[in-house]
């Protein structure tokens, strides 16, 4: 039986898209996305929505082109894999998870005057995803 690691996940951007580049030149776009979990509080009938935190990483011309449009707020769902990277600093072991986007396709505008908006509408310029050979790169 073949592993699998496939993720999918919508949330909304939690800070401008930044964009940076290998010492090879490869274009990387790291952002953050935050997922509500709706959970039931303790000793009440009542539920709250705790967020979750993912880091995202996307490689190549396709976060280059996404760069600009994954603003605070953006709602975008991210299809992709979830990528562990282990490291080991002053005798300490560390590991961070974070997810490979594959894909990410706009949900909503983000909400500029507080109210909630149920536009589903996306940018036509959004860009599509791209094939880059699947290359990763530990940073």
């Amino acid at each position: 039986m073949a592993n699998t690691n496939v993720v999918v996940q919508t949330g909304r951007v939690t800070r401008a898209a930044e964009l940076k580049y290998t010492p090879g030149g490869m274009p990387i776009c790291t952002f953050s996305i935050a997922v509500n979990e709706r959970t039931k509080k303790k000793d009440s009938e009542e539920y709250e929505n705790r967020p979750n935190f993912f880091d995202v990483v996307c490689y190549g011309n396709y976060g280059k082109a996404l760069q600009p449009y994954l603003t605070k707020g953006r709602e975008v769902t991210v299809t992709g894999k979830l990528h562990q990277d282990r490291w080991e600093s002053d005798g300490n072991k560390y590991s961070r998870i974070h997810i490979i986007a594959q894909n990410i396709e706009p949900q909503r505008e983000p909400r500029t005057d507080g109210a909630n908006t149920s536009s589903h509408s996306a940018p036509e310029d959004f860009p599509p995803p791209q094939e880059e050979g699947g290359q990763e790169i530990a940073f």
